[in-house]
């Protein structure tokens, strides 16, 4: 039996029985900012992927049906990848408390990301989440981790941060922030950098996809009951599901296991910095998708964004 079982975990494709393994190697520093900005890169997807959207259906569910997508994703991987002999001997040893406490926080986030880039405006939302979340993870770090960030990182996420909010800004006029939506925005960016930090505190202890898989379930149980409370019963037309369905399969499930098994290589603080890589999708996206005009503003902050993660990458290496 004993051979049989080892027979059936290595006929697994490589991939997934990495993911499968509860000690994997860590992953080089090099792969890990290429997993993430891989992850980012997808993100950039959602504004153009929800511009296809027919129906009336509101941005908390938009919010709550892509993390049912994406949890059902990380289950059906985790049934095709199998439980291995060791995967079984820690299963009594996985962190369910820091599981629970990143799906809070990813819960939260996609709460307070929706509900503050309606209130602020889409750019001036963005912008605000983006430009707070690498501080929040940086002082995060510091605090939490002890680990206090080289100035080489904390200048090129300044040039960054500045650069991706520039690139957010660009094109509009009169912008205009009320403390309430800012405060919403920062929440946002704060809670996805206490997800990042949760999150690469769990790939420590367990697998990467064990730990998605467990986090967006409780974010879901977060979700569900906020999207009805706030938006009542959903109203989809069918067109829609397709544009849900790669939300939550694609730009959640498969970005976000990217980008937690990209965290196993670089610190969760880059990590969030990374992030900006979304950003500069999006407009690359709105230039030759959307058809919209390219502007010299637009091309010098994406200058910056790439020039800001460059330093960033060095810092970290």
């Amino acid at each position: 039996m004993a051979d049989s079982a080892s027979s059936v975990s290595e006929s697994l494709s490589p991939s997934l029985q990495s993911l499968s393994q509860p000690r994997t190697p860590s992953v080089s520093p090099v792969a890990g900012a290429l997993l993430v900005a891989a992850a980012a890169a997808l993100w950039g997807t959602v504004g153009t992927a929800q511009t296809f959207i027919v129906g009336g259906l509101a941005p908390a569910w938009v919010g709550a049906l892509r993390l049912i997508f994406a949890t059902v994703f990380f289950g059906l991987l985790l049934l095709v990848a199998g439980r291995s002999r060791e995967d079984a001997t820690h299963a009594e040893r996985f962190p369910f408390g820091l599981a629970l406490f990143a799906g809070l926080a990813m819960g939260f986030y996609n709460l307070a990301f929706f509900a503050g880039v309606k209130a602020a405006g889409i750019a001036v939302g963005t912008a605000a989440v983006i430009g707070s979340a690498p501080v929040w993870a940086g002082l995060l770090e510091t605090i939490v981790f002890k680990k206090r960030p080289p100035l080489l990182w904390c200048a090129g996420t300044v040039v960054a941060v500045a650069s991706g909010t520039l690139l957010a800004l660009s094109g509009t006029t009169g912008a205009q922030l009320d403390l309430g939506a800012l405060g919403l925005c920062l929440l946002a960016g704060f809670m996805y950098a206490s997800y990042t930090l949760l999150s690469k505190s769990l790939v420590r202890r367990t697998t990467p996809l064990r730990a998605t898989s467990a986090t967006f379930l409780f974010a879901m149980l977060v979700a569900l009951p906020a999207a009805f409370l706030i938006s009542g019963t959903p109203d989809m037309a069918p067109a829609d599901l397709r544009v849900v369905a790669y939300l939550g399969l694609v730009t959640t499930g498969g970005a976000y296991l990217l980008f937690t098994t990209g965290l196993k290589g670089i610190r969760a603080s880059t990590g969030v910095a990374l992030s900006l890589v979304e950003p500069v999708t999006a407009f690359l996206l709105a230039v030759t998708v959307a058809g919209e005009a390219v502007t010299l503003t637009g091309v010098l902050a994406l200058a910056g964004i790439l020039a800001g993660l460059a330093i960033v990458l060095k810092a970290d290496a």
